[in-house]
């Protein structure tokens, strides 16, 4: 069943109605993102708008449930015009993929502390938590931001995503604990994988530590039956400020590993390096990212980008998500070992502004290598929020 918008503004407000005074339900939206990129294209100006929204229903705290709806458009604009019957197969999916379909995403049902002690048990369906991206220390500990920019949309406009080293997607159950003390989390998952298919299940565990001048993010897992051994993932997170000039972030995992039908090689590895020098009133973050072989839905079939670098410097002007206003430029490199071996170069002023909870952004791309002039100018637009 397809929703049109005025059909989603109904269920918001069916739900707050309904939910509100009968169960004391709190409705909010964790995310709420558009992205405007602008570019050229066979001598025109295109805009295309990426749109991603959640809308989150949680109960009480004891006994707990919540469910997410939302839905995530890759062109909102394309999503506005009618299909043509003669439509192919690759515009018949990329007019799907704009269509903002109000889709289910997740639900949860928790029961909190259970025998008295600080063990939580969860039945889960949907896509459920991303390990390895340093958000959840944000929601855990109350910490500030210490994930990287280099992720999203606005760096990755094409071709797939990246957020994180794994993200847990199916149904299954959930068991956490902080065992009593304020500094650790650890959560134990089992579930029917949907990113491998039904039939499939996996099993990881995830622990994580934060103290002021370090944080710190594990897990390891098993897919089974897969091949006679099974399918293993592992990565880490690490976030180390020393001081109050320095700071650094490791991701490094293994998305895929299959014993006796793998060879473990650097194909395999999803390494990000980010180094960060802080000043009075600026930064310099210098990121280097190399893309594995295999990420998230792509498990069984290798992804295209295997291998490619990319080699970020960032100077930075305030705190984006902090300061009502920060800016900066960027120098981009990417080397592309796919295909051609593709070397390309760009520069990117950017700037934030925060006004009353809705932070805007904006950023200007310069495609300087290869020079061309239909694709020397990019430019975005974006805004986030929650509420």
């Amino acid at each position: 069943m397809r929703f049109c918008p005025r059909h989603i503004l109904f269920l918001l407000s069916l739900t707050a109605f309904i939910a509100g005074p009968a169960y004391s339900a709190n409705l909010t939206v964790p995310l709420f993102e558009l992205i405007t990129r602008g570019f050229m294209e066979d001598g025109i100006v295109v805009l295309t708008t990426r749109g991603l929204v959640d809308l989150h229903i949680a109960g009480g705290y004891k006994f707990g449930g919540s469910v997410t709806l939302g839905f995530d458009s890759d062109n909102l604009d394309q999503a506005q015009n009618e299909l043509e019957t003669t439509a192919s197969s690759s515009e018949i999916a990329s007019y799907l993929n704009s269509v903002p379909f109000l889709q289910f995403k997740s639900a949860e049902v928790t029961i909190r502390d259970i025998g008295g002690v600080p063990l939580n048990f969860s039945y889960f369906t949907g896509h459920n938590a991303i390990f390895g991206n340093g958000d959840e220390f944000r929601r855990r500990f109350g910490t500030g931001p210490i994930g990287t920019m280099v992720r999203g949309f606005s760096y990755f406009p094409e071709g797939l995503i990246y957020d994180g080293l794994y993200q847990v997607n199916g149904t299954g159950f959930k068991l956490d604990s902080n065992f009593g003390r304020d500094s650790i989390h650890t959560e134990f998952y089992t579930y029917q994988d949907a990113y491998l298919g039904r039939g499939y299940f996996s099993s990881h565990v995830r622990s994580l530590y934060s103290r002021p001048d370090m944080k710190i993010e594990t897990y390891a897992g098993v897919s089974y039956p897969v091949n006679p051994y099974g399918l293993y993932s592992a990565g880490m997170l690490i976030h180390y400020a020393p001081g109050s000039r320095a700071s650094f972030l490791t991701q490094v995992g293994i998305p895929r590993f299959i014993p006796q039908t793998d060879t473990l090689s650097v194909e395999h590895i999803f390494f990000l390096f980010e180094p960060r020098l802080h000043f009075s009133a600026a930064s310099l973050i210098l990121t280097l990212f190399w893309h594995p072989e295999y990420y998230k839905e792509f498990v069984f079939l290798p992804y295209e980008e295997s291998g490619s670098v990319d080699m970020n410097m960032n100077l930075q002007i305030g705190k984006p998500e902090i300061t009502v206003v920060s800016g900066g430029i960027e120098g981009n490199v990417s080397f592309e070992t796919a295909g051609e071996r593709e070397l390309t170069a760009r520069v990117s002023p950017y700037v934030s502004l925060i006004t009353d909870g809705v932070i805007w952004e904006m950023k200007l791309n310069g495609n300087v290598f290869p020079f061309e002039m239909d694709s020397l100018i990019e430019a975005f637009i974006g805004v986030r929020a929650e509420f």
